[in-house]
């Protein structure tokens, strides 16, 4: 099977854009330096598609090449630029700059190449990249195995390393890492060994902490988890750096995240009603009730959701509501019933709504960012007087120590909540109990007995909520009007 073609773009500020053209113009040369923040820029996809017919790889690399030449001088402010490109084939990169090659296959592509930049006026620098790092190495095995990987210069077969991770979990750690690299830099370090490599890293773990007043080390977390995600067989081998994170842990603990009770979930949510986010409302509902995490919450479409009358469960699901969770922390494919009736009757409503606007069933029932939705629930909480570490986290560890408090055992909780063992799930439970008393004791009388009131009807909350929304407008202080 032919190799697929795959290129991708990215639109940076002309700092960044000086930054990625050092080494690569003016001179011959090709640098074999990678520019900083490289990896780490937002590319868009632009080509990903398999060829039609075999071509030597050469051959094929010049038409990708081509094809992403053609796609950016499409754009009218292409014209008189000067396009700054990466490839990971050495021969593409040598022809293109040289403008000639022996292979007259090659010679065709080059000639086409030279008069696109005649008719637009532009000019065209190109240097290479590692595979290990070329954005559009993703791209390119979209669709089957490429044969690519064999071939000279391309490197021995590691694609099927950075699928063992997330791409927001490589870049995250990629990102530390860089700040360890740079730390190396300033005291002009070489790392030969395992050994040296432990010691410069519990160093730049005091220097983190002494400049930082003990905060960051979330940052020498992630740095150390990309060494062993960069390096697997050093995992295990840097008993320095795990002692100098565990005494940092002892020094400054973390501040966990309260749960809060079903009440003042209600409380909150009714409160973001009468802000004008009733969607997010029921979501906040929804996510204490199955244990949702932020990510599950916004990926949620209403084809996801399994109303009482959906015959896709058969008769035996007749009569319950549940979600498809098509992607979660610990894997893929899960399922939550939701128990709460007035949180059936609510979600019921978003999805009649969805369906009566004409909307595809892949339409995501909350459309919202994620920092949009956290301001809207933490403004919503702070105007009840809740803690400042109450975050869309405490709902999912409310509705799991509510259950808990029902007496609901502990393997029912790992199940609904997708804990990957029973001893996490036990240690959640335990810690929540005993914020929950901490946290509720510093909220205001006031707003405990609001809550209690809001959530003894919860739809004729909703429904005041909404009217006092429609009938007072954005920015008025709509709960205290209820009280």
């Amino acid at each position: 099977m032919p190799p697929n073609r795959g290129g991708v773009t990215t639109e940076q500020p002309a700092r960044s854009v000086a930054a990625f053209a050092h080494g690569v113009f003016p001179g011959p040369d090709v640098s074999h330096a990678v520019p900083d923040g490289f990896p780490q820029s937002k590319w868009a996809t632009i080509i990903a598609c398999p060829w039609r017919r075999e071509e030597h790889i050469n051959t094929l690399e010049m038409r990708a090449f081509v094809l992403g030449l053609e796609w950016q001088l499409s754009r009218p402010r292409s014209r008189g630029a000067r396009l700054l490109c990466w490839a990971d084939s050495s021969v593409l990169v040598g022809a293109v700059r040289k403008g000639r090659s022996s292979s007259f296959a090659l010679l065709v592509l080059l000639r086409r190449v030279a008069a696109l930049l005649l008719v637009s006026d532009a000019q065209v620098f190109v240097n290479w990249v590692p595979t290990e790092v070329n954005p559009a190495d993703g791209p390119s095995r979209k669709y089957a195995f490429d044969a690519t990987l064999g071939f000279p210069g391309e490197g021995p077969p590691s694609f099927l390393f950075a699928w063992a991770h997330e791409p927001s979990t490589r870049a995250r750690y990629a990102q530390s890492v860089l700040e360890f690299v740079r730390f190396l830099s300033l005291i002009d370090a070489r790392v030969e060994d395992v050994e040296l490599l432990d010691e410069l890293f519990a160093e730049w773990c005091h220097e983190l902490y002494v400049q930082h007043g003990g905060k960051r080390r979330s940052v020498a977390v992630n740095a150390l988890c990309g060494i062993h995600l960069f390096m697997p067989r050093v995992k295990g081998s840097m008993a320095y750096a795990a002692l100098a994170l565990k005494g940092w842990l002892r020094a400054v603990p973390p501040v966990p995240h309260p749960p809060i009770p079903w009440e003042m979930a209600v409380a909150i949510a009714a409160r973001m009603v009468c802000d004008g986010h009733f969607v997010w409302g029921v979501g906040v509902l929804l996510s204490f009730d199955c244990y949702l995490r932020q990510g599950e919450l916004l990926q949620l479409t209403a084809a996801d959701v399994v109303l009482p009358a959906d015959p896709r469960m058969g008769a035996a699901f007749a009569g319950r509501c549940g979600l498809r969770l098509g992607k979660t922390k610990t894997g893929r494919e899960k399922f939550v019933e939701v128990l709460r009736p007035e949180v059936i009757q609510l979600l019921s409503l978003l999805v009649t709504a969805t369906r009566t606007r004409g909307l595809p069933r892949s339409t995501r029932l909350f459309r919202a960012s994620p920092s949009a939705l956290l301001r809207a629930f933490k403004g919503a909480a702070a105007v009840l007087g809740l803690d400042s570490h109450v975050v869309l986290h405490s709902l999912r560890h409310g509705g799991a120590t509510s259950d808990y408090l029902k007496n609901r055992g502990l393997p029912f909780i790992q199940d609904r909540g997708r804990w990957a063992s029973l001893k996490s799930a036990q240690h959640y439970i335990q810690m929540g109990r005993s914020l929950l008393v901490a946290s509720t004791s510093s909220i205001p009388r006031a707003s405990l007995d609001l809550a209690d009131a809001l959530a003894a009807d919860v739809l004729a909350s909703f429904a005041f909520a909404l009217a006092q929304w429609h009938g007072v407008g954005a920015g008025s202080n709509a709960i205290g009007i209820a009280c």
